[in-house]
This record gives structure tokens, sequence and C-alpha cells, in this order.
């Protein structure tokens, strides 16, 4: 230090421990604040089909009143949550990849190489995720008496 009076010592090891920390710490935000969107999204879509079983209920008792079988039903409404899913995952994985992209190269001013793989897996997430809590909110329907049902009215 004698012989060069102007050097200053940096520990670059320790501003790279400190940032890489920090990035965790950022990395864990994100995680929770996409748990908790998709958690907010399966009880708004648990919502959504309870406040239409009336008229689901209705439905299905007419088409078994017409001669369709619990298990075709089953295997409709099942097809229906999965499209459903499928459809919101790929929006979701597109619009993630699309928002990814944009603050990579606008706001951190570095190219992304981008993945197309996540697209499938939403799509795959999604279907499986809807026709979980679909098939939760609905399978009540299916065990009503169509006479019941019908009786009733809507």
């Amino acid at each position: 230090m004698g012989e060069f009076p102007n050097l200053t010592v940096i520990d670059v090891a320790a501003i790279l421990r400190q940032i890489q920390s920090i990035m965790d710490q950022v990395a864990q935000a994100v995680q929770f604040v996409f748990l908790f969107t998709l958690a907010a999204g399966v009880i708004v879509l648990y919502a959504a089909l309870a406040s239409a079983a009336d008229e689901r209920r209705y439905e299905l008792a007419v088409m078994r009143a017409l001669g369709a079988r619990r298990d075709q039903l089953r295997g409709a409404l099942l097809t229906e949550f999965a499209a459903v899913g499928a459809l919101s995952g790929l929006i979701a994985g597109a619009g993630a990849l699309a928002v990814g992209r944009f603050l990579a190269s606008r706001a951190f001013q570095f190219e992304v190489a981008v993945n197309y793989a996540i697209l499938p897996a939403a799509m795959l997430g999604g279907a499986l995720l809807v026709s979980a809590a679909g098939w939760f909110a609905a399978s009540r329907l299916l065990r009503a008496s169509p006479l019941a049902t019908l009786r009733d009215g809507m």
C-alpha cells in the first residue's frame, strides 16, 4: 500500500454475494406473487362454477333425461374444463413470455433466450389445474337425481 497510495481494494466476492442474495430475495418474491395469483385464480374459478351450479345441474338433468349416461356427462365436463384450462394456460404462458422478453430487453437491456417449451407446459398445467378445480366444483352435480332436479325446475 505504501507504493500505491491511491489504490483502493474492493472485495468483489462480497459484492457478488450481496447481489446474489438480493436476486434470490427478488426471485422468492416473484414466486410468492405467482403462487398467490394462482390460488386467487383457482378461487375465482371455483366461485364462477358455483354461481352457475343451478343452471349446470338443470342442463345435466335434461341430458340425463334424454339418455346421456353419467360417464358421458363426466367426460364432457372434464373435456370442457381441460379445454378452458389449456386455453388459459396458453394465454398465461404467452403473456409471461412476452412480459419477460419485454422486461429483459427494455428494462434490463439484455437479450434473453426464449424457451418456447413453457407454452405446452403451461397448457398442460392449466388443463390439469382447471380440470381438478372444476371437477371439485361440479362432481356433486352428477350425483343429483335428474327427476328431482327437473321437478324443482331451475
